[in-house]
C-alpha cells in the first residue's frame, strides 16, 4: 500500500482514494485502502475506495528509499527545511512592521496592514477595502525564479526546473483568504455547512465564523464567486495564476520561506500540524493571526490549499517566462498554500472540494 502524508493541520482525514492521473505508480495502490501519516505523530487511517464525492486529492510526489512510502507528498512540519541564519532582511526604507501582529491578535485592519507595506507598493496605492469588506494590497510588477532549485532535497520533482518570471504589471492580491462572511455575501450560500458538506470530504473539520476561511470550495465555485463579485463592483475580479502566487508569496525572497530558512519560527507565520493539528485544532484557522510576509500577506503558508487559475503540467524547458498562464487545458487545477515551502505545488480535479481548500482573490490594477 503506498503512504500519503498529510499536507495540511486542517486536512481532513475523511477523504477520497489517491488521484490515480497523478501517480506515477498505480500498482502502488492497488487495493482497498491507504494508510496517511503525520508528522512527528503518526496516525493511521484506512480509506476504503469508494469514499468521498469522486474528487481527486491534489497532491505531488517524492520517491523515498523505503519502498512501502513511495509517492508521497510534501509535508507541512519543520522538517520542511534545515534550520538556518539566512532570513531576508527588509531594505532600510522599506522597513515593515512585523512584530505588530501576533497569534493572538484581532484581524488586523487597514491602517494597520498600511504600516507593514514597502515604499514600492505603497506608491502604488494605500490597501484596498472593497464591498464585501475584502482588503487587498498592490503587488509591485518584478522578476524572480520560480521553483526549487536542483541543490534542494526537500523540492519535489514538479518543482523543477527553477526558471526566470517576470511579472510585467502591478496587480491587487487579497490580504487574506477570502472568508465565510465575504463568501456568503456574494454567492448567499455556504457550502462548508449542512447538507452540502455532503459533497465535500471536509465534512467535520470546519469551524464556523465570519472571519475563517470559506473552505469545502470547488475550482468552478471560487471561479463564479470572481465572476459575480466583478459584476458586483465594476472592476475584474479573477483567481491569480500560479505564478503570481508564488511571486506574492516569496514577496522578494529566494530562500525556502517567505521569512527565510529557520524552520523554528514557521509557528508565528503558518498554521500547520504542530500548532494546530495536533493540538486537537483540526480546522482552517482565523484568517490574519499569523505574522505577514514581506508584501502585508498573510497564511501564505499553510491553513488552507488555495485554488490558482492555471491548469496544472510539469515546469517545460523554458528558462525565462513573462505572465505565464499555464497551459491551455489540462485535467487538474493548481493549488498552492497549505504546505510550507514557497515553491510547493499541488494540483486537483476542478470540483474537488475539501475543508482545507479555499482561495484568495486577485484584482485587475488600474
Amino acid at each position: 500500500m503506498s503512504v500519503i502524508r498529510v499536507v495540511c493541520p486542517s486536512l481532513n482525514l475523511i477523504c477520497e482514494p489517491v488521484d490515480m492521473t497523478s501517480h506515477p505508480d498505480p500498482e502502488s495502490t492497488q487495493g482497498m485502502t491507504a494508510r496517511i501519516r503525520v508528522l512527528p505523530c503518526t496516525l493511521l487511517l484506512f480509506l476504503s475506495a469508494g469514499c468521498g464525492s469522486g474528487a481527486e486529492p491534489a497532491q505531488t510526489t517524492e520517491r523515498t528509499a523505503d519502498a512501502q512510502t513511495q509517492d508521497v507528498p510534501d509535508l507541512p512540519a519543520e522538517s520542511d527545511a534545515e534550520s538556518g541564519d539566512n532570513q531576508p532582511q527588509p531594505r532600510k526604507d522599506e522597513a515593515t512592521d512585523l512584530q505588530s501582529v501576533s497569534s493572538s491578535a484581532m484581524t488586523p485592519d487597514a491602517a494597520t496592514v498600511r504600516k507593514q507595506m514597502t515604499s514600492a507598493q505603497l506608491v502604488l496605492g494605500d490597501p484596498v477595502v472593497n464591498s464585501v469588506d475584502m482588503m487587498l494590497v498592490a503587488i509591485p510588477a518584478g522578476e524572480f525564479q520560480m521553483g526549487s532549485p536542483n541543490s534542494d532535497s526537500s523540492a519535489e520533482d514538479n518543482e523543477t526546473p527553477q526558471h526566470q518570471v517576470k511579472i510585467t504589471k502591478p496587480f491587487y492580491l487579497g490580504v487574506y483568504e477570502v472568508t465565510q462572511s465575504q463568501y456568503e455575501r456574494v454567492m448567499e450560500s455556504r457550502p462548508w455547512q449542512g447538507s452540502n458538506l455532503e459533497e465535500a470530504q471536509g465534512r467535520i473539520h470546519v469551524r464556523e465564523d465570519p472571519d475563517y476561511p470559506a473552505t469545502c470550495l470547488s475550482h468552478d465555485e471560487a471561479v463564479e464567486f470572481c465572476r459575480r463579485l466583478s459584476t458586483l463592483e465594476g472592476v475584474e475580479y479573477r483567481l491569480p495564476t500560479e505564478a503570481e502566487w508564488e511571486y506574492a508569496c516569496r514577496a522578494g525572497t529566494t530562500t525556502t520561506y517567505s521569512f527565510g530558512d529557520d524552520a523554528s519560527t514557521l509557528e508565528q507565520y503558518a498554521w500547520y500540524d504542530r500548532n494546530a493539528w495536533n493540538t486537537g485544532e483540526r480546522y482552517a484557522h482565523r484568517v490574519g493571526r499569523t505574522r505577514p510576509n514581506f508584501w502585508s500577506l498573510y497564511d501564505m503558508h499553510g491553513n488552507v490549499f488555495e485554488w490558482c487559475r492555471d491548469w496544472y503540467a510539469p515546469y517545460g524547458s523554458e528558462k525565462a517566462l513573462s505572465d505565464p498562464l499555464g497551459p491551455r487545458l489540462g485535467k487538474s487545477r493548481v493549488q498552492r498554500g497549505g504546505a510550507l515551502r514557497s515553491a510547493v505545488r499541488y494540483f486537483a480535479r476542478s470540483a474537488y472540494r475539501h475543508s482545507a481548500t479555499g482561495f484568495r482573490v486577485a484584482r485587475t490594477y488600474h
